[in-house]
């Protein structure tokens, strides 16, 4: 219950911060499933924290700069790239290394509505491929078609049209590889990537995507230091709230797709604990048990006179079963034995190859033999 309603809450304060640009600005609202879908925006809705931007509303495009000192290439960045009347201009280091810099660019029209944090939707949705994803170019079917990948870090991504119609002309314009290609159809899936994006773009990105007219226009309506710091603290609050329920989410998933490994180990222990009690028993039961048969005190005797087919014990009479050289000797052997009485022949012994064949029975006392157990049995404790 408590989960759901952070969830709740969580979704209601997207709705809340985050718009989204195409030709007018849409609001996201909740549907009586929970999900979220787009819907106009009043015309004199207030401006929102985050803004998401429609790929035709900007320029997108890569640039490589022949310095990998930081300072020197923010002084390149003022050179090359000037905020005019038309766009404003946002910029990503991707990568610095062996004296170059590889920076994406965006400029976005100033005909879109101002907002706090401007965010073009081709970065959003290329954050949901991962670097193992490289290759991969996601055909995005939105009100303006277009292609997006990200390679080391950089994205990119260009508006379909009669040049750039498939994914393989794509990845041959802007100079990546590609090896397979994902479809985000219009709707209810475009909706749910541009928030997966949104969860998987490292928070401190969102800086550069900052709007300096947007904090000129609030800063004139912020009349205190006290709002300027608790809109700081909102959007810090709104942020990191976003970022722990998409952790949430994830781990969740992730524990819904071991549960099947859980049960199996679950069911393990199980086995585990029966099998160990099963042993207990066997233990408590054998512990006042002799592991030593007196019949053995007569047979070590026997052993150097003869061989046994067959030892057993039947109608309280033990009988052995074998050959020997002498069959009287091993008969004298186990008479003259002290816990032997009525020893004897079963029937009359036959000689083959040598040696004589005999069956021999014998009872034995069983006061001694009792005897002799429990001696064992004090020596064993």
């Amino acid at each position: 219950m408590l989960q759901h309603k952070l969830t709740t809450w969580f979704k209601k304060s997207i709705c809340y911060f985050v718009s989204y640009y195409a030709d007018k600005t849409y609001h996201f609202e909740l549907n009586q499933q929970g999900q979220f879908v787009l819907v106009d925006a009043e015309p004199k809705a207030k401006s929102t924290l985050i803004q998401i931007i429609a790929r035709k509303h900007y320029s997108e495009f890569n640039q490589r700069f022949p310095v990998d000192n930081k300072k020197e290439l923010n002084t390149l960045l003022k050179l090359n790239v000037s905020n005019n009347d038309n766009v404003q201009s946002y910029h990503l280091v991707t990568q610095i290394d062996a004296g170059q810099s590889e920076v994406n660019m965006w400029q976005i029209s100033t005909n879109v509505p101002k907002a706090f944090i401007q965010l073009p939707e081709s970065l959003l949705l290329s954050y949901i491929l991962n670097e193992e994803s490289s290759g991969c170019i996601q055909e995005v079917e939105s009100k303006q078609p277009y292609f997006v990948a990200r390679l080391q870090n950089t994205t990119y991504s260009a508006l379909k049209s009669q040049l750039i119609n498939s994914a393989a002309r794509f990845a041959n314009t802007v100079g990546i590889p590609h090896q397979t290609s994902t479809v985000i159809a219009e709707g209810a899936d475009y909706i749910k990537a541009l928030f997966s994006g949104l969860a998987a773009l490292p928070k401190n990105k969102l800086v550069a995507f900052i709007n300096p007219a947007s904090l000129r226009v609030q800063a004139k309506d912020l009349k205190s230091p006290s709002k300027v710091i608790a809109a700081m603290l909102l959007g810090y609050l709104t942020l990191t709230s976003g970022y722990l329920q998409f952790t949430h989410y994830q781990l969740s998933t992730q524990a819904e797709m071991q549960k099947d490994k859980v049960n199996q180990v679950f069911d393990l222990l199980d086995r585990y604990e029966s099998d160990k009690l099963t042993f207990t028993q066997l233990v408590d039961f054998t512990e006042a048990k002799s592991i030593l048969s007196p019949v053995f005190y007569v047979l070590r005797d026997l052993f150097v006179l003869a061989r046994f087919d067959n030892i057993r014990f039947e109608n309280e009479r033990f009988v052995l079963r074998g050959d020997a050289q002498q069959a009287t000797q091993v008969l004298q052997t186990v008479a003259n034995n002290s816990r032997v009485k009525d020893a004897k022949f079963d029937f009359p012994t036959r000689s083959q190859r040598g040696r004589e064949q005999f069956v021999i029975s014998f009872v034995l006392h069983s006061q001694q033999d009792t005897h002799q157990l429990a001696s064992l049995q004090q020596v064993s404790q």
